[in-house]
């Protein structure tokens, strides 16, 4: 059971997304992107399980230097605050089917806004992500064929060249009514098409984060210590037959302790991250483009039906307090 609302008090609604906690957020995810592709690739190679350090082959050699240079990276870009996480009650209530929940308020989500575009600068490559059209908690995008993401090779096969592109939404709750909880419940769908990939190694990686606060004036829900990957999106390790495609649905519910007057929000990321090395990643194609798009988790959690809308309610102290007790002596 749910009610509506038709996103009054948009202006307040819309993204508050901050760009350098966004940023720092996605160049952990490209880090962490090439620094897996770079060690699974080390892994797979005979010469390497024999000499870890590649003395005898030059190939190997650069491999482990990049993957300790991304090691390195991951280090600097670390989370320097501490990690919010869910109290123990806050993980149990989650864990709680939705059944017991209600009634759900459904509301609108803004328009989704840029995240970070990160184009391979290297020489010998072209292309970026273009996106088609950005709508409410919707976001199409390719490479717009016959133009593609691009290694010429020319710059050498020792790593991959990479690409990234993403994109932000939030929702900003109304102020908390009373002491007690928020809880909020959204499907996140991806649709990832590689149209073409020629590329002799690579990956193709389309990603999603969600950060919650319980007070958006004290703290971004974008900032790294809350905000975490969800699901497993939808990853390709290069290379893959044309037209490779494949869809995805990730189910977000969250629960967060609240203050009487404070203002919660969620914030969630969507990205995809492409890595080419020589040849060339076309992605969505001549009849179909790349979404992804965050709806309402309805009852019967069948995605699509509400895109751009997110579903939360309130609930006291109190009454919290007496469903957990029901559900832990059942």
């Amino acid at each position: 059971m749910s009610t509506s609302q038709d996103g009054s008090e948009e202006d307040r609604r819309k993204s508050i997304a901050a760009p350098g906690l966004v940023e720092e957020h996605c160049k952990r995810r490209l880090i962490e992107a090439e620094f897996a592709l770079v060690t699974s690739r080390l892994n797979e190679i005979d010469d390497f399980k024999r000499d870890p350090q590649g003395k005898a082959n030059p190939y190997i050699t650069d491999l482990v230097k990049r993957r300790d240079t991304l090691l390195k990276q991951l280090g600097a870009v670390a989370s320097t605050g501490e990690t919010i996480g869910r109290s123990p009650l806050e993980w149990m209530l989650a864990g709680i089917e939705p059944i017991f929940f209600g009634p759900w308020i459904t509301v609108n989500l803004p328009f989704m806004g840029e995240g970070v575009n990160e184009i391979s600068s290297v020489p010998g490559t072209s292309g970026q992500i273009y996106e088609a059209y950005l709508g409410r908690g919707i976001v199409w995008y390719s490479t717009e064929p016959p133009l593609a993401l691009i290694d010429d090779g020319s710059s050498g096969q020792q790593y991959d060249k990479m690409w990234m592109r993403t994109w932000t939404c939030s929702y900003v709750f109304p102020d908390a009514p009373y002491s007690g909880f928020l809880f909020y419940r959204f499907n996140i769908a991806a649709q990832l098409n590689i149209y073409q990939a020629t590329a002799q190694a690579g990956l193709v990686y389309a990603f999603a984060s969600v950060g919650r606060t319980a007070d958006a004036d004290a703290r971004s829900p974008f900032d790294p210590a809350v905000i975490r990957p969800v699901g497993s999106g939808l990853y390709f390790p290069l290379p893959v037959p044309n037209d490779t495609r494949d869809v995805v649905v990730i189910p977000v519910t969250g629960v967060v302790h609240v203050d009487t007057g404070k203002i919660p929000a969620v914030g969630m990321i969507y990205g995809v991250i492409v890595g080419v090395n020589h040849g060339l990643v076309i992605l969505g194609g001549r009849d179909l483009i790349d979404i992804c798009f965050f709806d309402t988790f309805t009852e019967s959690q069948v995605p699509g039906r509400n895109r751009g809308k997110i579903d939360y309610f309130y609930a006291t102290d109190a009454w919290v307090k007496e469903l957990t007790d029901r559900y832990q002596s059942v």
